[in-house]
Protein backbone atom coordinates (compact mmCIF):
# COMPACT_ATOMS: atom_id res chain seq x y z
CA UNK A 1 0.00 0.00 0.00
CA UNK A 2 1.37 3.39 -0.97
CA UNK A 3 1.46 5.24 2.35
CA UNK A 4 2.97 2.27 4.15
CA UNK A 5 5.78 2.18 1.61
CA UNK A 6 6.31 5.94 2.00
CA UNK A 7 6.75 5.95 5.79
CA UNK A 8 8.00 2.44 6.48
CA UNK A 9 6.07 -0.31 8.22
CA UNK A 10 6.29 -3.71 9.86
CA UNK A 11 4.57 -6.33 7.71
CA UNK A 12 2.68 -8.94 9.72
CA UNK A 13 0.42 -11.90 8.85
CA UNK A 14 -3.29 -11.09 9.33
CA UNK A 15 -5.74 -13.81 8.36
CA UNK A 16 -8.61 -13.21 8.84
CA UNK A 17 -8.04 -9.51 8.29
CA UNK A 18 -11.23 -8.15 9.85
CA UNK A 19 -10.79 -9.92 13.19
CA UNK A 20 -7.09 -8.96 13.28
CA UNK A 21 -8.09 -5.30 12.85
CA UNK A 22 -10.64 -5.61 15.66
CA UNK A 23 -8.06 -7.29 17.91
CA UNK A 24 -5.48 -4.56 17.33
CA UNK A 25 -8.06 -1.80 17.85
CA UNK A 26 -8.78 -3.24 21.28
CA UNK A 27 -5.05 -2.92 22.00
CA UNK A 28 -5.03 0.77 21.09
CA UNK A 29 -4.07 0.68 17.41
CA UNK A 30 -6.19 2.55 14.88
CA UNK A 31 -6.98 1.81 11.24
CA UNK A 32 -5.42 4.21 8.72
CA UNK A 33 -5.87 2.48 5.35
CA UNK A 34 -7.49 -0.61 3.88
CA UNK A 35 -7.42 -2.08 0.36
CA UNK A 36 -8.97 -3.18 -1.86
CA UNK A 37 -12.49 -2.13 -0.84
CA UNK A 38 -14.26 -5.01 -2.59
CA UNK A 39 -12.21 -7.74 -0.87
CA UNK A 40 -9.84 -6.27 1.72
CA UNK A 41 -6.50 -8.08 1.98
CA UNK A 42 -4.19 -5.35 3.33
CA UNK A 43 -4.47 -2.67 5.98
CA UNK A 44 -2.26 -0.09 7.67
CA UNK A 45 -2.65 0.48 11.41
CA UNK A 46 -0.75 2.81 13.74
CA UNK A 47 -0.29 2.92 17.50
CA UNK A 48 2.25 2.86 20.29
CA UNK A 49 4.89 4.40 17.99
CA UNK A 50 4.48 1.60 15.41
CA UNK A 51 3.11 1.35 11.88
CA UNK A 52 1.79 -2.11 11.05
CA UNK A 53 1.11 -3.32 7.53
CA UNK A 54 -1.40 -6.16 7.85
CA UNK A 55 -1.37 -8.64 4.97
CA UNK A 56 -4.00 -11.37 4.70
CA UNK A 57 -1.93 -13.37 2.22
CA UNK A 58 1.42 -13.14 4.03
CA UNK A 59 2.49 -16.50 5.44
CA UNK A 60 6.11 -15.80 6.33
CA UNK A 61 7.84 -14.07 9.22
CA UNK A 62 7.50 -10.43 10.18
CA UNK A 63 9.00 -8.19 7.49
CA UNK A 64 10.02 -4.55 7.22
CA UNK A 65 8.74 -2.37 4.36
CA UNK A 66 10.83 0.77 3.83
CA UNK A 67 10.39 3.79 1.55
CA UNK A 68 12.69 4.30 -1.41
CA UNK A 69 16.20 5.32 -0.41
CA UNK A 70 18.00 2.00 -0.26
CA UNK A 71 18.50 -0.32 -3.21
CA UNK A 72 15.02 -1.31 -4.46
CA UNK A 73 14.05 -4.92 -4.08
CA UNK A 74 13.84 -7.66 -1.48
CA UNK A 75 16.77 -8.02 0.93
CA UNK A 76 17.22 -11.00 3.27
CA UNK A 77 19.35 -10.51 6.36
CA UNK A 78 20.57 -12.64 9.27
CA UNK A 79 17.99 -14.81 10.97
CA UNK A 80 15.63 -14.59 8.02
CA UNK A 81 14.90 -10.86 8.43
CA UNK A 82 13.36 -9.58 5.18
CA UNK A 83 13.47 -5.91 4.14
CA UNK A 84 11.43 -4.76 1.11
CA UNK A 85 12.28 -1.39 -0.47
CA UNK A 86 9.80 0.18 -2.90
CA UNK A 87 11.27 1.22 -6.28
CA UNK A 88 11.14 5.00 -6.90
CA UNK A 89 9.00 6.50 -9.64
CA UNK A 90 6.81 3.49 -10.21
CA UNK A 91 3.61 4.56 -12.01
CA UNK A 92 0.45 4.21 -9.98
CA UNK A 93 -1.96 3.82 -12.91
CA UNK A 94 -1.36 0.97 -15.39
CA UNK A 95 -1.68 1.75 -19.11
CA UNK A 96 -4.95 1.21 -20.93
CA UNK A 97 -5.70 -2.44 -21.75
CA UNK A 98 -9.22 -2.56 -23.20
CA UNK A 99 -10.73 -6.01 -23.70
CA UNK A 100 -14.03 -7.82 -24.08
CA UNK A 101 -15.42 -8.87 -20.70
CA UNK A 102 -18.90 -10.26 -20.00
CA UNK A 103 -19.81 -10.80 -16.34
CA UNK A 104 -23.09 -12.57 -15.67
CA UNK A 105 -25.08 -12.15 -12.48
CA UNK A 106 -25.56 -15.90 -11.99
CA UNK A 107 -21.82 -16.55 -12.17
CA UNK A 108 -20.55 -13.86 -9.78
CA UNK A 109 -21.94 -14.10 -6.23
CA UNK A 110 -21.74 -11.32 -3.66
CA UNK A 111 -19.15 -11.50 -0.88
CA UNK A 112 -18.34 -9.34 2.18
CA UNK A 113 -16.28 -6.20 1.52
CA UNK A 114 -15.43 -2.94 3.24
CA UNK A 115 -17.74 -1.30 5.82
CA UNK A 116 -19.99 -4.34 6.16
CA UNK A 117 -21.24 -4.03 2.56
CA UNK A 118 -21.57 -6.87 0.05
CA UNK A 119 -19.54 -6.68 -3.16
CA UNK A 120 -19.77 -8.42 -6.52
CA UNK A 121 -16.88 -8.21 -9.00
CA UNK A 122 -17.95 -6.86 -12.41
CA UNK A 123 -14.46 -6.73 -14.01
CA UNK A 124 -12.53 -9.81 -12.85
CA UNK A 125 -9.71 -9.09 -15.33
CA UNK A 126 -9.32 -5.52 -13.96
CA UNK A 127 -8.42 -4.55 -17.56
CA UNK A 128 -4.73 -4.82 -16.76
CA UNK A 129 -5.15 -3.24 -13.32
CA UNK A 130 -6.43 0.05 -14.73
CA UNK A 131 -10.13 -0.32 -13.80
CA UNK A 132 -12.34 -1.93 -11.20
CA UNK A 133 -16.14 -2.13 -11.22
CA UNK A 134 -18.26 -3.48 -8.39
CA UNK A 135 -21.93 -4.20 -7.77
CA UNK A 136 -22.45 -3.25 -4.10
CA UNK A 137 -25.47 -3.80 -1.86
CA UNK A 138 -26.33 -3.21 1.77
CA UNK A 139 -26.44 -6.46 3.70
CA UNK A 140 -29.24 -5.04 5.84
CA UNK A 141 -31.03 -1.77 6.40
CA UNK A 142 -29.91 0.78 8.99
CA UNK A 143 -26.64 2.48 9.95
CA UNK A 144 -23.59 1.55 7.85
CA UNK A 145 -20.32 0.60 9.58
CA UNK A 146 -18.43 3.35 7.78
CA UNK A 147 -15.94 6.01 8.88
CA UNK A 148 -14.89 9.31 7.36
CA UNK A 149 -12.47 8.25 4.64
CA UNK A 150 -11.02 9.11 1.24
CA UNK A 151 -9.53 7.25 -1.71
CA UNK A 152 -6.26 7.55 -3.60
CA UNK A 153 -7.73 7.33 -7.10
CA UNK A 154 -7.70 8.80 -10.57
CA UNK A 155 -11.48 8.47 -11.00
CA UNK A 156 -14.32 7.11 -8.90
CA UNK A 157 -18.07 7.22 -9.54
CA UNK A 158 -21.10 5.57 -7.96
CA UNK A 159 -24.46 4.99 -9.66
CA UNK A 160 -27.51 4.04 -7.57
CA UNK A 161 -29.49 1.09 -8.92
CA UNK A 162 -32.15 0.84 -6.22
CA UNK A 163 -33.02 1.86 -2.71
CA UNK A 164 -31.70 4.83 -0.83
CA UNK A 165 -28.71 5.81 1.31
CA UNK A 166 -27.72 8.85 3.35
CA UNK A 167 -24.32 10.22 2.30
CA UNK A 168 -22.22 13.11 3.58
CA UNK A 169 -19.27 14.75 1.79
CA UNK A 170 -16.61 17.28 2.65
CA UNK A 171 -17.44 20.79 1.33
CA UNK A 172 -21.00 19.77 0.40
CA UNK A 173 -22.94 20.71 3.53
CA UNK A 174 -25.47 18.46 5.29
CA UNK A 175 -26.02 14.79 4.49
CA UNK A 176 -28.26 14.08 1.50
CA UNK A 177 -30.35 11.23 0.11
CA UNK A 178 -28.78 9.17 -2.68
CA UNK A 179 -31.55 7.44 -4.64
CA UNK A 180 -32.13 5.14 -7.60
CA UNK A 181 -30.96 6.74 -10.85
CA UNK A 182 -28.57 9.17 -9.13
CA UNK A 183 -24.84 9.34 -9.84
CA UNK A 184 -22.07 10.70 -7.63
CA UNK A 185 -18.57 11.59 -8.79
CA UNK A 186 -16.13 11.49 -5.87
CA UNK A 187 -13.10 13.63 -6.77
CA UNK A 188 -9.74 12.25 -5.61
CA UNK A 189 -9.18 12.79 -1.91
CA UNK A 190 -12.63 14.11 -1.00
CA UNK A 191 -13.61 12.99 2.51
CA UNK A 192 -16.96 11.27 2.80
CA UNK A 193 -19.02 8.73 4.68
CA UNK A 194 -22.05 6.50 4.18
CA UNK A 195 -24.29 7.08 7.19
CA UNK A 196 -27.15 4.67 6.54
CA UNK A 197 -28.84 2.65 3.81
CA UNK A 198 -32.12 0.81 3.44
CA UNK A 199 -32.29 -2.93 2.80
CA UNK A 200 -32.82 -2.46 -0.95
CA UNK A 201 -29.84 -0.20 -1.51
CA UNK A 202 -27.63 -1.26 -4.46
CA UNK A 203 -25.04 0.64 -6.48
CA UNK A 204 -22.49 0.19 -9.24
CA UNK A 205 -19.06 1.66 -8.51
CA UNK A 206 -16.42 2.26 -11.19
CA UNK A 207 -12.90 3.38 -10.25
CA UNK A 208 -9.36 3.69 -11.58
CA UNK A 209 -6.88 2.23 -10.85
CA UNK A 210 -8.22 -1.14 -9.82
CA UNK A 211 -6.14 -1.33 -6.64
CA UNK A 212 -6.23 1.81 -4.51
CA UNK A 213 -6.13 2.38 -0.75
CA UNK A 214 -8.98 3.68 1.37
CA UNK A 215 -7.58 6.03 4.03
CA UNK A 216 -9.37 6.85 7.29
CA UNK A 217 -9.55 10.49 8.42
CA UNK A 218 -9.80 10.32 12.21
CA UNK A 219 -9.77 14.09 12.74
CA UNK A 220 -12.59 15.26 10.47
CA UNK A 221 -16.21 15.11 11.56
CA UNK A 222 -18.83 15.33 8.79
CA UNK A 223 -20.77 17.42 8.05
CA UNK A 224 -18.12 20.05 8.65
CA UNK A 225 -18.65 23.83 8.81
CA UNK A 226 -18.32 25.74 5.55
CA UNK A 227 -19.19 24.84 1.98
CA UNK A 228 -17.19 24.83 -1.25
CA UNK A 229 -19.45 22.86 -3.64
CA UNK A 230 -17.41 23.67 -6.77
CA UNK A 231 -13.96 23.09 -5.31
CA UNK A 232 -11.63 21.41 -7.79
CA UNK A 233 -9.58 18.36 -6.81
CA UNK A 234 -7.18 17.09 -9.47
CA UNK A 235 -9.27 18.97 -12.03
CA UNK A 236 -12.53 17.36 -10.86
CA UNK A 237 -15.49 18.72 -8.91
CA UNK A 238 -18.01 16.86 -6.80
CA UNK A 239 -21.14 15.85 -8.69
CA UNK A 240 -24.50 14.60 -7.43
CA UNK A 241 -26.53 14.02 -10.56
CA UNK A 242 -30.23 13.49 -9.86
CA UNK A 243 -31.70 11.45 -12.70
CA UNK A 244 -34.91 13.46 -13.18
CA UNK A 245 -32.94 16.71 -13.47
CA UNK A 246 -30.50 15.45 -16.11
CA UNK A 247 -31.12 16.28 -19.79
CA UNK A 248 -32.73 13.53 -21.85
CA UNK A 249 -32.39 12.99 -25.61
CA UNK A 250 -34.55 10.79 -27.81
CA UNK A 251 -32.31 8.62 -29.97
CA UNK A 252 -33.19 6.31 -32.83
CA UNK A 253 -35.85 3.64 -32.34
CA UNK A 254 -37.38 5.25 -29.28
CA UNK A 255 -34.32 4.96 -27.03
CA UNK A 256 -34.03 7.68 -24.38
CA UNK A 257 -30.47 8.69 -23.48
CA UNK A 258 -29.98 10.67 -20.28
CA UNK A 259 -26.59 12.33 -19.79
CA UNK A 260 -25.50 12.32 -16.12
CA UNK A 261 -23.09 15.28 -16.31
CA UNK A 262 -19.94 13.27 -15.65
CA UNK A 263 -17.93 14.69 -18.56
CA UNK A 264 -17.91 18.25 -17.26
CA UNK A 265 -17.46 17.34 -13.60
CA UNK A 266 -14.55 14.98 -14.29
CA UNK A 267 -12.70 17.45 -16.50
CA UNK A 268 -13.30 15.25 -19.54
CA UNK A 269 -11.95 12.11 -17.91
CA UNK A 270 -15.19 10.14 -18.30
CA UNK A 271 -18.78 10.21 -19.52
CA UNK A 272 -21.89 8.46 -18.21
CA UNK A 273 -25.39 8.09 -19.56
CA UNK A 274 -28.39 5.84 -19.12
CA UNK A 275 -30.15 4.22 -22.06
CA UNK A 276 -33.86 3.49 -21.56
CA UNK A 277 -35.69 1.40 -24.18
CA UNK A 278 -39.36 2.42 -24.19
CA UNK A 279 -39.83 0.30 -27.33
CA UNK A 280 -37.71 -2.43 -28.94
CA UNK A 281 -34.82 -0.76 -30.71
CA UNK A 282 -31.11 -0.39 -31.30
CA UNK A 283 -28.50 2.26 -30.52
CA UNK A 284 -24.83 2.72 -31.35
CA UNK A 285 -22.58 2.62 -28.28
CA UNK A 286 -20.02 5.32 -27.58
CA UNK A 287 -16.47 4.75 -28.80
CA UNK A 288 -13.43 4.83 -26.52
CA UNK A 289 -9.84 3.61 -26.64
CA UNK A 290 -9.84 2.89 -22.91
CA UNK A 291 -12.96 2.07 -20.85
CA UNK A 292 -16.30 1.14 -22.43
CA UNK A 293 -18.42 -0.25 -19.61
CA UNK A 294 -22.07 -1.34 -19.54
CA UNK A 295 -24.27 -2.47 -16.67
CA UNK A 296 -27.80 -3.76 -17.21
CA UNK A 297 -30.12 -2.33 -14.56
CA UNK A 298 -33.25 -3.96 -16.02
CA UNK A 299 -34.44 -5.91 -19.08
CA UNK A 300 -32.60 -7.86 -21.72
CA UNK A 301 -30.63 -6.99 -24.84
CA UNK A 302 -27.91 -7.98 -27.28
CA UNK A 303 -24.55 -6.31 -27.92
CA UNK A 304 -23.33 -6.85 -31.47
CA UNK A 305 -20.08 -5.84 -33.14
CA UNK A 306 -16.62 -7.42 -33.06
CA UNK A 307 -18.19 -9.82 -30.56
CA UNK A 308 -21.80 -10.72 -29.80
CA UNK A 309 -23.38 -11.37 -26.42
CA UNK A 310 -26.82 -11.48 -24.84
CA UNK A 311 -27.30 -9.31 -21.75
CA UNK A 312 -29.70 -9.77 -18.84
CA UNK A 313 -30.43 -7.75 -15.70
CA UNK A 314 -27.36 -7.64 -13.44
CA UNK A 315 -24.91 -8.36 -16.25
CA UNK A 316 -21.89 -6.14 -16.92
CA UNK A 317 -19.71 -5.79 -19.99
CA UNK A 318 -16.49 -4.10 -21.06
CA UNK A 319 -15.82 -3.61 -24.77
CA UNK A 320 -12.65 -3.08 -26.80
CA UNK A 321 -12.38 -0.31 -29.42
CA UNK A 322 -14.56 -0.78 -32.48
CA UNK A 323 -18.18 -0.34 -33.58
CA UNK A 324 -20.78 -1.90 -31.29
CA UNK A 325 -24.56 -1.60 -31.17
CA UNK A 326 -26.98 -2.41 -28.36
CA UNK A 327 -30.33 -3.88 -29.31
CA UNK A 328 -32.94 -4.17 -26.60
CA UNK A 329 -36.47 -5.15 -25.81
CA UNK A 330 -38.97 -2.83 -24.13
CA UNK A 331 -37.85 -2.05 -20.58
CA UNK A 332 -34.11 -2.45 -21.12
CA UNK A 333 -32.21 0.08 -18.98
CA UNK A 334 -28.43 0.30 -19.20
CA UNK A 335 -25.72 2.42 -17.59
CA UNK A 336 -22.93 3.26 -20.05
CA UNK A 337 -19.59 4.66 -18.79
CA UNK A 338 -16.69 5.55 -21.07
CA UNK A 339 -13.25 7.03 -20.52
CA UNK A 340 -10.65 8.08 -23.09
CA UNK A 341 -6.98 7.16 -22.79
CA UNK A 342 -5.07 9.52 -20.53
CA UNK A 343 -1.55 10.14 -21.82
CA UNK A 344 0.94 9.88 -20.24
CA UNK A 345 -0.24 7.38 -17.61
CA UNK A 346 -1.41 9.29 -14.53
CA UNK A 347 -0.47 9.05 -10.89
CA UNK A 348 -2.83 8.66 -8.00
CA UNK A 349 -4.20 11.64 -6.08
CA UNK A 350 -5.36 11.59 -2.49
Amino acid sequence: MNSAAQRGAVRVPADPLDTTIEFLERLGFRLEEIAPADDPSEAVMTGHGLTLRLDRTHRGAVELALPAGAAPGRHVGPGGLVVEVAPPGEPDVPPAAPAFVHTRLAETPFHPGRAGLLYRDLLPSRLGGRWIASHIRAARGGPVEDRVHHHQVRLQLIYCLSGEAELVYEDQGPAFAFRAGDLVLQPPGVRHRVLSANAGFEVVEVASPARHPTSIDHALILPAPGRAPDRLRSGQRFLHAVADRCPAERLESGVEARDLGLHGASGGLATARTLQFDLPGSVKLRESEDLRFLFVAAGTGVVDGLARATLAAGDAMALPPGPFALTGSTGLRVLEVTSPVESPPGRLSS
